[in-house]
Parts: C-alpha cells; structure tokens; sequence
C-alpha cells in the first residue's frame, strides 16, 4: 500500500513540476507516437513474413542502399 502511494506521490511530483521535461502531453505524444510505430511495424512484419528469404534480403538491401544513396548525395 505504501509503495502504491509513493509510485503515485512520485508520478505526480513529475507530472507537475515544471522543472522535469516530462509533462503530460509529452507523455501523450509518447503513446501515440508508440501506437502508430507499432501498428506500422505490424504491417511491415506482416508483409515480410510471408515473403521467402531471399526476396527479404534483396529488398532490405535495395532499401538500405537507397538510403545510403540518398544520404550520400545530400
């Protein structure tokens, strides 16, 4: 129970104190930029895992490529 009270007394204080970076739209902005990752991240491994191995590697590599050549070229 005490613990309980002191997680909550803890959160609160850094929730409100305005020292802290973390406030509470930070916080939120957190759990839907971890939701949307999330839900991309499901579809891509989705759509990897059906595909055979080497169909996997040449595309990560083209990908990786590109980036590098992208980049590159900046």
């Amino acid at each position: 129970m005490s613990f309980t009270l002191a997680a909550y007394s803890f959160l609160s204080e850094i929730l409100t104190n305005s020292s802290h970076v973390l406030n509470l739209e930070h916080i939120q902005k957190m759990i839907v930029s971890g939701l949307i990752h999330g839900l991309i991240y499901g579809v891509i491994f989705k759509f990897f895992h059906t595909l055979p191995l080497s169909v996997t590697l040449v595309i990560a590599i083209l990908g990786i490529g590109g980036i590098w050549l992208y980049f590159k070229r900046r």
